[in-house]
């Protein structure tokens, strides 16, 4: 069977529309067509209903999607095997990244990586934890670094290993001059000034203090909203602007910037981890990737 039926098929399925899935794919609307028509007189079953404008995914359909991306995830696998011991090429790791995270954790691990000079290539984006999390489900990450807490939020944790990697303090940091460094009581303040923050997950809200999670939820800050952490730290050093930090701030990459850590009667940590399917086989690119990052918690 064609792997680009089965491709189509899942844009189809997510997208419940022909045209869209086209547009997210890169093919014409007829092409999409066909190639569900082509897998549905294959497998002898309709798989979609047909509306006017949408599709909707019949019963056959919706239990053969999961099966569908199982099939897309082992030829990626073994292409990506292939890969590693062809040429010398590389092994390719899509990884998705936490806002607050992507700068304290994937540093370090490039480095790891020109130290070992590792046959790895890592390609890294950051977003919201359900984009991250619907993009692991769905084959365009082979591994996550976020927070080991939203496990809690979903419906079958089990699919997936959690490995836990170290425990971040999160701080709320200003420029050395900022006023608000020497007003009290601090919290009647903060808000007073103009934030810029990335995406705040909902767990970090909900174990804020009440004054804060308004703040977060019902006010209209942040003024500024980036796309992910070390954005953010650039825009509130250059324009006096406060913002969020994690991770030790008396590591050398800190020394070189003018913030300073607020003083606030509350303490927030993060407890980042490496997520990754279990029900996806291991490349040895992923492999050798997962043991370096364990070597970083040695580290920390």
């Amino acid at each position: 069977m064609n792997i680009k039926l089965l491709e189509h098929f899942v844009g189809v399925y997510e997208h419940r529309n022909l045209t869209k899935a086209a547009g997210s794919i890169g093919v014409t609307q007829s092409s999409i067509s066909k190639s569900i028509k082509k897998l549905e007189s294959h497998l002898q079953i309709l798989l979609f209903d047909r509306h006017t404008r949408d599709v909707t995914p019949t019963p056959a359909g919706q239990a053969l999607y999961r099966d569908a991306l199982n099939c897309i995830s082992a030829m990626k696998s073994m292409v990506s095997h292939a890969r590693f011991f062809s040429h010398g090429e590389k092994g390719t790791i899509n990884v998705g990244c936490g806002p607050l995270i992507h700068e304290l954790i994937l540093k370090p691990l490039i480095g790891q990586i020109i130290a070992h000079n590792a046959d790895i290539q890592i390609h890294a984006s950051t977003g919201r934890f359900e984009d991250l999390i619907h993009g692991l489900d769905n084959h365009s990450y082979d591994c996550l670094l976020y927070d080991v807490g939203e496990q809690q939020t979903l419906h079958d944790p089990n699919s997936y290993e959690v490995i836990p990697l170290l425990q971040a303090p999160v701080y709320v940091v200003a420029n050395h001059d900022h006023p608000i460094h020497k007003q009290t009581p601090v919290l009647e303040h903060l808000f007073q000034y103009k934030w810029v923050l990335p995406p705040i997950p909902q767990r970090y809200i909900s174990h804020l203090p009440p004054q804060f999670q308004a703040f977060l939820l019902n006010s209209n800050k942040p003024d500024f909203e980036v796309t992910d952490l070390p954005q953010a730290l650039e825009l509130a050093e250059q324009n006096n602007l406060i913002t969020i930090a994690v991770g030790d701030l008396k590591r050398d990459e800190w020394q070189q910037r003018s913030l300073t850590a607020i003083t606030l009667p509350f303490n927030i940590s993060s407890d980042i981890g490496l997520w990754r399917m279990r029900s996806r086989q291991l490349t040895p690119s992923l492999s050798e990737m997962i043991n370096m990052v364990k070597s970083l918690k040695v580290q920390k």
